[in-house]
């Protein structure tokens, strides 16, 4: 939603939809921010081998 810039106004008045947070991002400008910080880090996971967890 707020990461896209999608249309969110068919699902806005759903019930746990963080409206408010999301309007709040998109107006101080945390979207760019969020994104530029995902895009930079790397979220990989190395030597990840679940059936010995």
């Amino acid at each position: 939603m707020a990461l896209d810039n999608l249309d969110d106004s068919s699902f806005r008045d759903m019930n746990y939809y963080p409206r408010d947070l999301i309007d709040y991002s998109r107006k101080h400008g945390w979207i760019e921010e969020f994104k530029k910080a995902v895009t930079e880090t790397d979220l990989r996971v190395e030597n990840y081998n679940p059936t010995t967890s």
